[in-house]
């Protein structure tokens, strides 16, 4: 009996070792990609909706001109300082999945033993 899940076949009945289980490199790189591109565009959203319920207050309860304008730079520079940040962690963490999935765990211990 086979599953297919993140278009990889996985073997019910076990008749295949681990290591087919795994999807090839490129697979495993574009899957950790896009799964990093749509939590970006999620939390672009987040941002998005949270700066312009900042500015609809501004608009509704401030009627000074000036201080409206500076509060309107200010959430504006919140909105670019937060998709920067936002951009950069999960760039870092989609980095991390790939080269943590690419690391091969028993070959780096093998070359530790045969140095000692």
């Amino acid at each position: 009996m086979k599953c297919y899940k993140a278009d990889v076949a996985f073997d019910i009945a076990g008749s295949r070792n681990q290591q087919n289980f795994l999807p090839s490199g490129r697979r495993l790189y574009n899957l950790t990609r896009l799964i990093g591109e749509k939590m970006l565009e999620q939390i672009n959203t987040s941002i998005d909706t949270i700066s312009g319920a900042k500015t609809k207050f501004v608009e509704t309860f401030v009627k000074n001109e000036e201080i409206k304008n500076q509060l309107q730079t200010f959430i504006d520079a919140q909105q670019s300082f937060a998709k920067t940040v936002a951009k950069t962690t999960v760039d870092f963490f989609t980095t991390l999945g790939t080269s943590a999935m690419a690391f091969d765990t028993a070959r780096a211990f093998n070359k530790s033993k045969k140095g000692v």
